[in-house]
């Protein structure tokens, strides 16, 4: 959530209180806000609807539709202070922490799924093994690992969760490559991974199967042609016997 909309004011329309959020038929979910006319009448608008500026009533009156205003609202950790003149999709914001400004795009104060926030912010908390102790004078973020070296990151880096480092990098990180491979990523600690037989291992196996094959066709032939000529011995001398025994008959 990121605009916080209560206050403002859509024509004669203040807007009175947040309802519940709504599935529109693409999916998405809608704010949605209970908003008071001048003439007492109540009337409930999307967020889309209060952006756009439209309507403006509750039906009792027309007014012209404007861009809606966002000067006076709060967006994260800002409050939106108006529009800079020479870039009007850009507006300025201050920090309600520690003052500084900032200008930001309208895109995002408006969107739903992001929250702008202040560098400062970040200063004292722990990312993983990362504990944010300031800010340098080039607007880095310093940060103090648990092994006691100190590095520096940018905000965005320390905000990003496909980013955001680990450590000051004495942890390797191919560690860290492969926990986020989508490819890569382990299924369990190991049990499941090796019931599975790798690609290389199943072809090494057919290949050693069919040389065992190929290598057995030889003593086979062999061993029928030894048989086979066992047989024809045989055959020739109870042939040969026979014939003897023929003659000496005579």
């Amino acid at each position: 959530m990121s605009l916080d909309l209560l206050g403002a004011k859509v024509g004669v329309l203040t807007v009175e209180k947040e309802l519940p959020a709504r599935i529109d038929l693409g999916g998405r979910t809608i704010r949605w806000f209970s908003c008071r006319c001048s003439c007492g009448n109540t009337l409930e608008l999307s967020y889309i609807m209060i952006l756009r500026g439209a309507p403006t009533s509750c039906g009792c009156q027309k007014s012209p539709i404007k861009p809606f205003d966002l000067t006076g609202l709060r967006a994260g950790g800002f409050k939106i202070i108006g529009k800079e003149s020479d870039k009007p999709e850009r507006w300025i914001c201050q920090c309600i922490s520690c003052g500084r400004y900032k200008t930001i795009k309208r895109i995002v104060l408006t969107d739903s799924d992001k929250t702008p926030n202040c560098i400062c912010s970040l200063i004292g908390k722990k990312i993983n093994m990362l504990t944010v102790l300031g800010e340098s004078e080039d607007h880095m973020l310093r940060c103090r690992c648990d092994c006691g070296k100190e590095v520096f990151y940018k905000d965005y880096v320390l905000r990003s969760k496909e980013r955001a480092p680990i450590s000051c990098g004495h942890i390797e990180n191919s560690k860290d490559i492969v926990l986020r491979s989508k490819e890569r990523a382990p299924i369990g600690c190991g049990h499941i991974e090796n019931s599975l037989v790798p690609e290389s291992a199943s072809t090494s196996t057919s290949t050693s199967t069919s040389t065992s094959i190929s290598t057995s066709i030889p003593t086979s032939t062999s061993t029928s042609t030894a048989i086979t000529s066992t047989s024809i011995s045989t055959s020739a001398i109870r042939t040969t016997s026979t014939s003897t025994a023929f003659i000496s008959s005579f």
